[in-house]
């Protein structure tokens, strides 16, 4: 029952909207189907959690997540019904972006600005590898070089700032560029999408490689009115996800005598694809060191952290592995940090008072925003222009809006795809320029 519970709060976090726009066109939902096969339903069926924490701290997850759960579904239904929040209002106007991309101009202009941004991402991953002279996937630790700890970090420093600007472009602009050659064939195209995601595999980042992919199919899919194809859809979501979880056990197979081959990713496929996504593992892992460190609130510290690089102590990612890990440093540990659901950013917050909190503001958020959007992606059709419509709502929900639906994991990484949005606004906006007369 505790896993059924843990497994269902979990699952709600990324599934919740479907409570307030169950339709084939809600993307934002079907993305994380996969993820939640992978990272939950999978792992509560084959791991026995009690090895992992014991019976207590088990018991407390599940009760933070069950009552999370519970707030998350509660600001939704409330953000959902509410009426004006004049700061998100101002940021963003749906309508707006909507009328501008309908004038050929205006969306032939933005493809072109949006074009340049993704080849100045390419060269400029292209050349961070270079000059830190090692490419991750083929690194004596692929694992360690994957987050640039250990003798990997410091030739990092030196790029980090365009490595991680660079490899943003790639990663929000390869869905465009997916929807461009699938409208027209490009052999040019065709090599900028082959080379981004070339890039994206050597740096051992699955989940971004998959998004991209599947933002565009997901635009395509959703956008058309057959059932069959809708269901073929979701079967290619839940594969790729399963697929991209299992990359090591993958690896391994092609490589058995190699660094792959010496992981222990269990016995079978699926211990191997909760090996590739331990979040459960890791989430307990994390509160029972909390709970038996007798750690302090952060009081929200974590909420702003992110926006100092570099082992920052109150990051998100450096202090989720300062607590569960029995060092002071942490440069040589081989991980980006553990992935928190916002109930126990919550909890290590402000206690029980933020596991209520913390997630019926984010879900307030998200239902408001969600209300926002819903009649104008139901307004559109399969037509090319309206793809692109799609995808750049879904790029300022996903990417922009976040500072409000993510208030809890504010992040220095938040700043390029706000510059980009900012950028790409005013370029729709500027008025063409006038014909002259020949006379």
């Amino acid at each position: 029952m505790t896993n059924l519970i843990i497994c269902l709060s979990l699952c709600i976090f990324y599934l919740g909207t479907y409570v307030i726009w169950f339709d084939r066109r809600n993307i934002f939902n079907h993305f994380f189907i996969g993820f939640c096969l992978v990272a939950y339903v999978i792992p509560v069926c084959v791991i026995d959690f009690e090895k992992i924490a014991g019976v207590d701290i088990l018991n407390l997850y599940s009760i933070i997540n069950l009552i999370g759960a519970i707030s998350f579904v509660v600001g939704l239904l409330i953000g959902n019904k509410w009426k004006k929040i004049g700061l998100i209002d101002q940021m963003v106007n749906f309508k707006i972006v909507h009328g501008y991309l309908s004038e050929p101009i205006k969306l032939k202009r933005f493809l072109k600005v949006c074009d340049r941004m993704y080849l100045f991402g390419i060269i400029g991953v292209t050349l961070s590898f270079v000059l830190m002279g090692f490419v991750p996937i083929f690194a004596s630790d692929p694992i360690l070089a994957k987050f640039f700890k250990g003798e990997y970090q410091e030739p990092y420093k030196r790029v980090a700032y365009i490595y991680r600007t660079s490899r943003l472009l790639i990663e929000l602009l390869l869905p465009l560029k997916i929807l461009q050659i699938l409208n027209k064939w490009s052999l040019k195209n065709m090599s900028l999408i082959v080379w981004g995601l070339a890039l994206i595999i050597f740096s051992l980042n699955r989940g971004p490689m998959l998004t991209g992919l599947l933002l565009a199919l997901s635009i395509i899919f959703s956008l058309n009115k057959s059932r069959t194809i809708f269901f073929s859809y979701i079967g290619v979501i839940v594969m790729s996800v399963l697929i991209g979880s299992s990359l090591y056990y993958i690896l391994a197979i092609f490589s058995p005598f190699g660094y792959y081959g010496g992981l222990d990713l269990g016995s079978n496929v699926f211990e191997a694809i909760s090996f590739g996504s331990p979040d459960i593992s890791d989430q307990l892992t994390f509160l029972n060191q909390f709970v038996q460190k007798g750690s302090d609130f952060t009081y929200g510290l974590t909420f702003i952290g992110g926006l100092i690089p570099f082992n920052f102590k109150y990051s998100p990612s450096s202090w989720t592995l300062f607590v569960a890990n029995d060092t002071s440093d942490i440069s040589e540990i081989a991980s980006g940090g553990f992935r928190i659901p916002v109930s126990m950013w919550g909890y290590t917050s402000f206690g029980w008072f933020g596991v209520v909190l913390v997630p019926f503001l984010s879900a307030f958020f998200i239902g408001y925003i969600v209300r926002k959007i819903k009649p104008i992606i139901r307004s559109l059709d399969s037509t090319f222009s309206n793809r692109i419509k799609f995808y750049f709502i879904s790029f300022i929900y996903l990417n922009v809006l976040v500072v409000f639906t993510n208030y809890y994991l504010i992040s220095i990484y938040l700043l390029p795809p706000l510059i980009i949005y900012f950028l790409l606004l005013k370029t729709i906006k500027r008025r063409a320029a006038p014909i002259k007369s020949a006379l």
